[in-house]
């Protein structure tokens, strides 16, 4: 299934973050771990933005004063009633830095896409938000081996992203599973996911009933 601009940004940056594991690499700047804590707000809020709620210009005052972004990265794109502001995370990674992004139509803030700059595990996720309403397998990448993993919490306002790895001819979810991108929006049905376009990977209505899965637990898991 073709993946959107925004999801192909969020793995190639999935796909980097896990290969900085596997290397020597220098923090550089303060790490935003708001998303278990809460502080300065509680998802979908993001260091005192909200989507559905926040302009674009309260978007831009936020990073523009934000300890936590890169401010020589920021750039911004408008297409149609839309527009996005990417920037990079102030924590440097000696093989690449994450690419966020603000997702506005017309004035309104409509989705933050965040790639995590520190090593968040699956089980602290769901020890934190419960279990996933439902989850979302999918290849990676045309001819690969590695599975993207969407779980949905959209009365949260929140879904997460994890790339696996293939172990003994089978991706399989497990605790320590690093969980890569987060996405925020004004909290809604599943259904309503649909709506919010390719900002947002989904499978189309005609296959949610046979690409959706329910959270059976860590484990194998089916890819569609």
């Amino acid at each position: 299934m073709r993946l959107s601009l925004l999801d192909c940004v969020a793995l190639a940056v999935a796909m980097l973050l896990l290969g900085a594991s596997l290397v020597s690499c220098a923090l550089a700047g303060p790490v935003d771990r708001s998303l278990l804590s809460g502080d300065p707000c509680q998802p979908p809020c993001w260091q005192g933005l909200v989507p559905g709620v926040s302009t674009v210009q309260e978007v831009e005052d936020v990073l523009a004063g934000s300890e936590y972004v890169k401010q020589e990265s920021v750039t911004r794109e408008r297409w149609g009633g839309f527009s996005t502001i990417w920037w990079e995370s102030a924590v440097s990674w000696a093989s690449g830095s994450g690419r966020n992004a603000a997702v506005m139509k017309g004035e309104m803030l409509q989705i933050l896409m965040i790639c995590l700059d520190y090593e968040l595990a699956l089980e602290d996720i769901v020890e934190r938000y419960g279990a996933p309403e439902k989850l979302w397998a999918s290849w990676a990448w045309p001819g690969g081996v590695e599975v993207a993993v969407r779980l949905y919490y959209p009365a949260e306002g929140l879904t997460f992203a994890l790339v696996l790895q293939p172990s003994n001819g089978y991706h399989e979810l497990e605790p320590g599973s690093k969980v890569t991108v987060v996405r925020y929006f004004a909290p809604t049905s599943l259904e309503g996911l649909i709506d919010l376009g390719e900002s947002i990977p989904f499978p189309p209505r005609e296959y949610m009933d046979t690409e959706l899965a329910d959270w059976q637990g860590y484990g194998p898991i089916e890819v569609h």
